[in-house]
C-alpha cells in the first residue's frame, strides 16, 4: 500500500521517499563525470615485429620538440616497422570503468605528389607489451600531411576491442604502435613523427563519487 507524508504543503509519496534518499546515499550513475587524462610516453622504440623500413631515432617522438622519429625511403618504398610508444605513466585510481582511449599522433612527410606520398599502415593499441588485433589506420587515401598535425585514432568510447582494467593503462606496458606506407614512386621520402600521445576516459563505478583531477 502506498503511503501518503504531506510536509509544508509538498506531498510525497512513499516511492519518491525511497527515490531521493536512494539518489542522496549512493549518488547517480547516469551524472556521474567521464574524466579524461592525456601523458606522452617515456619510451619510444624502433620494433622489428611488423614491416622492414627502420625507423631513426625513434625517442625523438616522447616529446612535441620538432625533434624527429624518421623513417628515409629512397625510390623502391616499402612500409615501416612499428614505431613503439609505452611507458605513458598513467595512475587512474583503481575503482573506475575505462571508458575508452584517443591516441594522437604528430606526423608529416617530407611530400605528397605524384612523385610520391606516405599513408597509414597500422595503428594499434599495445595491452601488457602485446599488439592488438583490431587496426585504426586510416584509408590508404589518405595521405600524411606535410606539415607537422596531430591525427587522431580511437575515440573517447573506443575501447579499441580490449576489456580494460585501471590496472591496465597504469602499466607500463600499455601504448601504442604505428607503422607507415611509404610509397616513393620518383624520387626519396622521409615521414616524420614528432609526437605520440595517449588519452584515457573513464568514469567512477561509483555513481558520482569525485574522481577526477
Amino acid at each position: 500500500m502506498m503511503r501518503i507524508l504531506t510536509i509544508s504543503g509538498i506531498i510525497f509519496t512513499s516511492a519518491l521517499i525511497i527515490s531521493l534518499f536512494s539518489v542522496s546515499a549512493f549518488g547517480s550513475s547516469h551524472n556521474s563525470r567521464v574524466c579524461t587524462i592525456a601523458n606522452s610516453p617515456s619510451t619510444v622504440v624502433d620494433d622489428a615485429s611488423y614491416g622492414f623500413g627502420v625507423w631513426t631515432n625513434p625517442q625523438n617522438a616522447i616529446a612535441s620538440d620538432n625533434a624527429y622519429a624518421t623513417r628515409f625511403e629512397p625510390p623502391m618504398g616499402g612500409f615501416t616497422h612499428y614505431l613503439k610508444a609505452t611507458n605513458f605513466g598513467f595512475s587512474i585510481p583503481v575503482d573506475v570503468v575505462v571508458k575508452g582511449i584517443v591516441a594522437e599522433v604528430e606526423m608529416r612527410s617530407s611530400r605528397n605528389d605524384v612523385a610520391g606520398y606516405i599513408f597509414d599502415e597500422r595503428v594499434r593499441i599495445v595491452k601488457n607489451g602485446i599488439v592488438g588485433n583490431i587496426d585504426k589506420a586510416r584509408s590508404p587515401m589518405i595521405h600524411w600531411p606535410t606539415t607537422d598535425t596531430y591525427i587522431s585514432y580511437g575515440s573517447s568510447t573506443d575501447l579499441w576491442g580490449e576489456a580494460w582494467m585501471p590496472v591496465d593503462i597504469n602499466s607500463s606496458n600499455f601504448g601504442v604502435v604505428i607503422a607507415a606506407d611509404v610509397l616513393p614512386a620518383l624520387g626519396d621520402i622521409t615521414a616524420f613523427v614528432d609526437h605520440i600521445r595517449l588519452t584515457v576516459y573513464y568514469q567512477s563505478a561509483r555513481g558520482n563519487k569525485k574522481i577526477c583531477n
